[in-house]
């Protein structure tokens, strides 16, 4: 591949800041151009930065979703650019150039990701509290449930609430946050709750996502 493209959803107030540094940061370990793109609240899409980096000369381009699961803007990604099948992978054409294209996973479901969280938890508690946005159907979203396993087999005691819980049933979990560290998996956005424990910052937001997408770089290679 000889570019990066990473997708995110884009944010209310339009501070996009934390993507664009994530953007530089792999870029400097990649040694590749790594171009941002967004699907809402942001003048800049999808369609417009891969015909730019096409325009520009580069014919292997990764896509990296920022999401935390497949959703609607996963899947319709390739289509914002005219694959109308929605193929993770294949050949996108501008101006007769013919450009690969390939498509990661949602970055929350990714191997990567998890083991970016475990590393997050090296001098935390031992308890830890996961909290999802929301979850699918009745359950735990697939982030949340990779993450969870990966922290049990390391160890660690593993509950999940979702943002969006009542106040009381979460302080239920934690009492008086003794021994507890809280985790928000989320891109973007913190938690609405105000929890006794240490509540460390969306996994979105951490330093170690640029080396977490690095490695998925690698897988797609």
């Amino acid at each position: 591949m000889d570019s990066a493209l990473i997708v995110a959803h884009g944010t209310r107030s339009g501070d996009n800041s934390f993507v664009e540094s994530h953007a530089a940061a792999l870029s400097s370990i990649s040694g590749l151009p790594v171009r941002c793109a967004y699907r809402r609240y942001s003048m800049e899409k999808v369609r417009p930065a891969m015909e730019s980096l096409a325009d520009e000369g580069y014919r292997d381009i990764a896509i990296l979703p920022f999401f935390m699961y497949d959703n609607v803007y996963v899947r319709s990604t390739p289509k914002t650019f005219g694959i109308l099948d929605g193929s993770p992978s294949g050949i996108y054409v501008r101006n007769g150039a013919e450009v690969r294209y390939r498509m990661s996973e949602p970055f929350g479901v990714c191997h990567e990701a998890w083991e970016m969280v475990a590393g997050m938890l090296e001098d935390a508690d031992d308890r830890i509290l996961l909290i999802q946005k929301e979850p699918l159907g009745e359950g735990e979203n697939p982030a949340v449930a990779g993450c969870r396993r990966l922290l049990e087999s390391r160890g660690y005691e593993v509950s999940v609430c979702t943002d969006k819980d009542p106040q009381e049933d979460v302080d239920a979990i934690v009492g008086d946050g003794t021994g507890w560290t809280a985790v928000p998996m989320m891109i973007g956005s913190s938690t609405r709750l105000e929890l006794k424990c240490t509540v460390l910052q969306p996994i979105g937001r951490a330093p170690g996502v640029a080396g977490a997408m690095s490695e998925i770089l690698s897988r797609l290679r």
